[in-house]
C-alpha cells in the first residue's frame, strides 16, 4: 500500500496543459519503498493488478465552465482521465477518481493535473494518491 497526502498548496498552476502533482516530499504510507521521492512517481516493485485512487480539490476562484481533470500516466503514457466542467463559480471544486491497472515491476506512475482556469489565486489545495496492488 502506498498512500500520499498533500495539504501544502500548489501555487502558480499553468492553465490549458497537463502539468504534474508536486508531492513535497510528503509520503505518508509506503510500505513497499515504491514512491520515488526524488522523481515524484510511484514504482511497481511487483507485476500485477493496481488499484490507484486519486483526489485533487482545487481552490480560489474555480470559474464557472471551467475545465478541471487528472490524468494517470505509466511511463509516460496516458492510462486514465478524470474530466469534469464546473457549472457556477465556486470557492473550491474536488475531482476525484479510481481505476484498475495492469503494472509490470518497474512502471512508473506519475499524476497529472490540468485546468482552465487563470486567476492568480486559483491553486491545488489537497491532494491524495493511493496504490494499492489487488492482485
Amino acid at each position: 500500500l502506498t498512500y500520499i497526502r498533500t495539504t501544502v498548496p500548489h501555487t502558480g498552476l499553468s492553465t490549458n496543459q497537463w502539468s504534474k502533482v508536486d508531492w513535497f516530499d510528503e509520503v505518508t504510507i509506503d510500505s513497499r519503498g515504491e514512491f520515488d521521492v526524488a522523481t515524484q512517481k510511484f514504482v511497481a516493485k511487483y507485476s500485477g493488478l493496481y488499484s490507484f485512487r486519486v483526489r485533487v480539490t482545487f481552490a480560489g476562484d474555480v470559474n464557472d465552465a471551467s475545465r478541471l481533470g487528472i490524468r494517470i500516466m505509466i511511463n509516460g503514457v496516458e492510462a486514465d482521465v478524470f474530466l469534469n466542467v464546473t457549472t457556477g463559480s465556486t470557492a473550491s471544486h474536488t475531482l476525484s477518481g479510481e481505476t484498475f491497472l495492469y503494472l509490470f515491476g518497474g512502471d512508473e506512475v506519475e499524476i497529472n493535473y490540468y485546468t482552465t482556469t487563470e486567476d492568480p489565486d486559483h491553486n491545488i489545495s489537497y491532494v491524495t494518491f493511493t496504490a494499492t496492488q489487488i492482485a
